[in-house]
């Protein structure tokens, strides 16, 4: 066979496994789907609260103003995202809300208990405005609702602390406490937890959620989710708030220092304005009226303005110098500029050294007068700006949504879970059956016993007629065989009466044992119900129960408590006072439990009762107990001309009927064949058999 065959087959076991199956797989898929089912209908609902802000660009009211196509003063959404969740805006946020004392509902079963009040319609509600722990160990308390409206005890550690009313503050040496809210039954536990304010800001930072929206679009949004609808919006609402006003404090903060730093400049600017003014005034008494050529003038102008320049230059490098380094591409732009500026002051100095000393002092002392005006002016300018800019911040953030909540749960997600729930038990349950169908090592095949080299004798249907019988072992049934004679049971039995007619020609006697490699495999049954049909064939039949340690055969057919096989072999009694009658065949039940089964079977008189009922009957059925629990069966199967080995369908592996098997031949005793018992009709394994039914 080749492989594609193989997998065919492969492929064909794996379908059947999921038919024979499909009644449990069903049942598991169902109660998982139930269980889904009820998850969603008793889990809490999560909700989600949202608010969205824009981080627009940035103009400083500082002294950078003028070098925003070199230093980009926008702040970058990751860093706006950092200082979102910064402990400097939660940690106010924990103070308004309160979020370092926890409230947590108590109840006997958490989940079930929990979702059950909900879907009654009962949530309880409590808000715990003060709870301010003096004793550094009482940070947890519980609470309970009193009889009457707005009491309640509180207890820490088994033991009362506290009996109140709600809205009233109290006071006590250990810890102040006040409720503002309290929506409950009598009898309602709460645990009240006091966190650490670190504590409660690292929560929080694990809780919301900060992204932006897009990329590069400037947009934040800020979420959070929760079971409390109104808390994780006030949460919300607040981070927002807060983020906005320390946005607008630090915008502010720009401007103030940068107030500072001209007012300190503005006195030494002005001095030296007025000390320009001085010379100037002084020179020009002295030399009266001095005329500037036109290349004077000209030069004189652009001095006076490389000196502005430059001037501004250095008020915008102190500033550059308390936010980046010397390496900083701002700063170096800086430096370069200011290196052009002066090359050009030099050169414009050379040319002004070509002219008359009188012409140089002048434009000397004017060049000072004017620079000077010029700072004085521009600082002057520049304080008004930030005078107004500090007035009139506002921040460069501002909210676009407001917090709100959305009115569907983002968990959990019913029909999702439902579908999931009943994904997981389909295939949880159709795996499970694949594995049991293929790690399943019971004998299913007569093909299996091919390695064995232990041809099969009789292969026995399962019936359905049966366990009406075995489950009422104490109360005398009719077999099988007599009651159903068409059971396709009966008719494989009467198939191996057919083959044993053959297989016994050659034997050295005419008795038959059954045994079989292990307890419950149906060799009683197979016993007695073969027996039966042998007698109606007109075969005189004798059947012995050889087993003496667990046999039920003589209350199965409901036969008289008297002597049996044990008493016979060991009180000498003759062989006919133990034979009873049933029906059709004639029968030797087991008698007492010996002390001793296998010591008894080796006794001579074992053997003479063997040789006597070989003589007396046409043929000898021996029930024996299973080989592979005890040894009775070696021993019998020595006097046995036949012996048949006895396996259940599904059950029985093929190493315990090798095992059996060796076993027997260790001891000298040749397994004619084997009988496959108890066989059904299995999609997985294909095996079938005929029914006989034709009438």
């Amino acid at each position: 066979m080749n492989k594609n065959n193989h997998d065919e087959i492969d492929l064909v076991k794996l379908l059947g496994a999921l038919l024979d199956y499909k009644w449990w797989i069903a049942i598991f898929t169902l109660l998982v789907t139930l269980f889904g089912v009820a998850y969603v209908l008793l889990a809490t609902p999560v909700y989600t609260a949202n608010a969205s802000i824009q981080v627009e660009s940035k103009s400083s009211g500082g002294l950078l103003k003028d070098f925003t196509g070199i230093l980009e003063d926008k702040s970058s959404s990751s860093t706006e995202i950092a200082i979102l969740k910064s402990r400097m805006v939660l940690s106010n946020t924990v103070e308004q809300l309160n979020l370092t004392t926890v409230v947590e509902p108590q109840f006997s079963i958490p989940f079930l208990s929990k979702g059950l009040h909900r879907l009654m319609g009962y949530e309880p509600q409590l808000s715990v405005s003060l709870f301010e722990p003096k004793n550094p160990q009482m940070k947890e308390v519980i609470l309970e609702v009193g009889e009457n409206a707005g009491e309640f005890s509180l207890f820490f550690a088994d033991e009362k602390v506290l009996e109140g009313s709600i809205g009233k503050k109290y006071q006590t040496e250990d810890f102040s406490f006040e409720i503002s809210e309290l929506e409950a039954k009598p009898g309602q536990l709460f645990k009240i937890k006091k966190n650490d304010v670190l504590l409660a800001i690292s929560t929080l930072q694990k809780q919301i959620s900060v992204t932006e929206s897009g990329k590069q679009t400037g947009i934040i949004e800020i979420s959070i989710n929760g079971e409390n609808k109104a808390q994780i919006k006030k949460i919300v609402k607040s981070v927002s708030e807060n983020y906005l006003l320390q946005n607008i404090v630090r915008n502010s903060a720009e401007a103030s220092k940068s107030l500072e730093f001209l007012s300190k400049q503005l006195p030494e600017i002005k001095a030296r304005l007025s000390e320009s003014e001085n010379n100037l005034n002084e020179f020009r008494l002295k030399n009266e009226s001095v005329d500037l050529s036109l290349e004077a003038k000209s030069a004189l102008d652009t001095i006076v303005q490389l000196e502005a320049d430059l001037n501004e230059l250095t008020l915008k490098e102190s500033e550059i110098s308390q936010k980046f380094t010397r390496n900083h591409p701002a700063y170096v732009a800086l430096i370069d500029k200011r290196k052009v500026l002066n090359e050009e002051k030099i050169r414009l100095n050379k040319q002004v050294e070509r002219l008359p000393n009188t012409q140089k002092e002048v434009i000397r002392l004017t060049r000072d007068l004017e620079v000077n005006q010029q700072i004085y002016i521009q600082l002057l300018n520049k304080m008004q700006e930030l005078e107004i800019v500090k007035a009139s911040a506002i921040g460069n953030v501002r909210i676009l949504d407001e917090a709100q909540v959305f009115p569907n749960a983002v968990s959990p997600r019913k029909m999702i879970v439902v579908a999931l729930a009943f994904m997981l038990g389909l295939i949880f349950a159709s795996i499970t059956a694949i594995a049991k169908t293929l790690l399943h090592r019971g004998i299913e095949g007569t093909s299996e016993l091919d390695v064995l080299g232990l041809p099969t004798y009789a292969t026995i249907p399962y019936s359905n007629e049966q366990p009406i019988f075995s489950k009422h072992k104490v109360q005398r049934f009719k077999l099988l065989s007599e009651s159903t004679p068409t059971d396709p049971a009966v008719e494989a039995l009467r198939s191996l009466r057919t083959s044993l007619h053959f297989a016994m020609l050659e034997a050295k006697n005419n008795i038959l044992m059954i045994s079989g490699a292990s307890p419950s495999v149906g060799k009683s049954f197979i016993s007695t119900n073969l027996a039966n049909v042998l007698a109606k064939a007109g075969h005189k039949v004798l059947l012995i129960d050889a087993d003496l340690r667990r046999s039920y055969l003589r209350r199965l057919l409901g036969l008289a408590k008297e002597v049996g096989l044990s008493d016979v072999i060991a009180q000498q009694i003759p062989f006919e006072q133990v034979i009873q009658h049933y029906d059709n065949f004639d029968i030797i039940v087991k008698g007492e439990t010996p002390p001793n089964p296998s010591e008894l079977l080796s006794n001579a008189r074992f053997q003479a009762l063997l040789e006597w009922a070989a003589k007396e009957y046409d043929l000898v059925i021996v029930d024996t107990a299973p080989i592979l629990a005890v040894t009775d069966a070696a021993i019998i199967g020595r006097y046995a001309g036949t012996s048949l080995l006895v396996g259940r369908f599904g059950e029985t592996t093929l190493k315990e009927v090798g095992l059996a098997k060796e076993r027997f031949e260790r001891a000298g005793v040749f397994i004619k064949g084997f009988i496959l018992n108890g066989i059904k009709r299995k999609a997985s394994n294909r095996y079938d058999y005929y029914q006989y039914d034709y009438k």
